[in-house]
């Protein structure tokens, strides 16, 4: 019987958080016992006068959101099938989950998810471990988030929590077989064989595996799907014993029928637990050979039916296969689609930018090269100027020296024609010293001649010639003097000049 009219007690609020998530003490252990009775009490009145002929089943779902629904899909089918003979209590609190425990002891608790593996449930954790100890029976299941969620810590929470060696293997989808060395005479309803997608535990022990992989089917990882899957020693379904209680992991994540009979065998609904027919289990069955021809016959009826079963679901699973492959596809046509979208976005965005950039580029360039274009202008400007400059300093210097040279050419003219002058009157005056010494021999010879007769007259004479010559002397000597102090003049004049020219030339 489903539980939608069970209404569950409010916590507390002497109660925390943390007193709920921790071991209970005294007063909150009386609160939880009271808390738990009235569910059972619920659980009771729902059932009439005859609730020992219901099994009594646990759904623990510490982190499952009691809103999304997301414990009723992959389980209505199971619940359909177990209304008849169970009650299903669905718990999401840890607080619940204790209060039940404290006042009831269930046939077996469901696992849906992670939520155990949480540090804040660890009181709820050591609740099931002594419920399991005790001879109660738990079973993880994967088609909620327990197989997903548990991947991470598996290998630690079987080990140090249950004594467990189980480790968490592939996940694929396989066609599984029922383990033959598992005894199941008590358990018609088991099937033979049929497909999962699970994920598989590994460093099971033989005994404890209950669905292994089977090799007429093709085993492939969801991940890699062209690689096979080659352990098949890994169990899709295993189920072992946890002191005196039992232990059971269902890997299926898609929860097929086959797994809907496994978890009814499991929890005992069909009269006789699982966990009571593999006590006597010691790797090969010890019934009589009546039993086993009465089991044989019953398993060729079984796997006749099992495998007109499994045609059909067979059929049905390669439609789905189909269909999620279709899906699959629509989906990576339309990721490839989009990649191509987002691809050309961006190869339209650097195309932008690399032209942007190009452009950018040139105007840089048309920039550096109208900079440079400036500079060579005003540098030919500066050349020209400077040219210019030099070339003016140049013609000036050259007039300058022009100048300096027709000064030099001027004085060194003036200097020759004043030493020309200068020879000229020497020669004059020594032409003349020669004529007059000529003419005085001549006249002392006609003086002599006539000395004696004219002595008188020569001394005269000589008086006045010699007073004569002397005039002449000193006119001559004051024209001399007198041309000299002209040619000075002159010269002193023409360097004055030139001295003058020089300085305003300089100026």
């Amino acid at each position: 019987m489903d539980d939608p009219d069970v209404i569950l007690p409010s916590k507390p609020q002497s109660v925390t958080d943390e007193d709920s998530n921790a071991a209970p003490s005294s007063s909150t252990g009386k609160d939880l016992r009271n808390a738990g009775q009235q569910i059972v009490k619920q659980v009771l009145q729902q059932h009439g006068d005859q609730p020992w002929r219901y099994s009594r089943l646990f759904f623990l779902s510490l982190d499952t959101p009691r809103i999304l629904g997301e414990f009723d899909i992959p389980y209505t089918r199971l619940i359909s099938r177990i209304n008849s003979k169970a009650y299903v209590l669905r718990i999401y609190e840890s607080y619940h989950a204790l209060a039940y425990l404290s006042a009831e002891r269930p046939d077996a608790i469901i696992v849906t998810d992670h939520g155990l593996l949480d540090s804040g449930h660890s009181a709820v954790l050591e609740k099931v471990k002594s419920y399991v100890r005790g001879g109660g029976t738990i079973i993880f299941m994967g088609p909620g988030r327990f197989s997903l969620g548990l991947h991470v810590d598996i290998d630690n929470f079987f080990r140090s929590h249950w004594g467990l060696r189980w480790e968490c293997g592939h996940q694929c989808r396989a066609n599984v077989h029922l383990n033959r060395r598992m005894p199941r005479s008590s358990q018609p309803n088991l099937r033979e064989a049929y497909v999962q997608m699970a994920v598989f535990l590994k460093n099971v022990a033989p005994h404890e595996a209950l669905y292994l992989p089977s090799t007429d089917f093709p085993t492939t990882t969801w991940a890699f799907a062209h690689n096979p899957v080659e352990d098949l020693k890994q169990a899709a379904v295993a189920f072992a014993a946890v002191e005196r209680g039992w232990l059971g992991y269902i890997g299926d994540m898609r929860m097929e029928r086959g797994s809907d009979e496994v978890i009814i065998a499991m929890c005992g609904l069909n009269g006789r637990g699982l966990g009571d027919a593999c006590w006597n289990w010691d790797g090969a069955t010890q019934e009589t050979q009546e039993t086993q021809e009465t089991q044989e016959t019953q398993q060729t009826q079984q796997t006749q039916e099992t495998q007109e079963t499994q045609e059909t679901q067979d059929k049905q699973e390669t439609q789905e296969m189909q269909q999620t492959q279709e899906t699959q596809e629509k989906q990576e046509t339309q990721e490839t689609q989009e990649m191509q979208q987002t691809q050309d976005t961006q190869e339209k965005q650097e195309t932008q930018e690399k032209q942007e950039t190009q452009e950018t580029q040139q105007t840089q360039e048309t920039q550096e090269t109208q900079e440079t274009q400036d500079k060579q202008e005003t540098q030919e400007k500066q050349e020209k100027q400077e040219t210019q400059e030099t070339q003016e300093t140049q013609e000036t210097q050259e007039m300058q020296q022009t100048q300096e040279t027709q000064e030099t050419q001027e004085t060194q003219e003036t200097q020759e024609t004043q030493e020309t002058q200068e020879t000229q009157e020497t020669q004059e005056t020594q032409e003349m010293q020669q004529i007059q010494e000529t003419q005085e021999k001549q006249e002392t010879q006609e003086t002599q001649e006539t000395q004696e007769t004219q002595e008188m007259q020569q001394t005269q004479e000589t008086q006045e010639t010699q007073e004569t010559q002397e005039t002449q002397e000193t006119q001559e000597t004051q024209e001399m003097q007198q041309t000299q102090e002209t040619q000075e003049m002159q010269q002193t004049q023409e360097t004055q000049e030139t001295h003058e020219t020089q300085q305003t030339q300089h100026e």
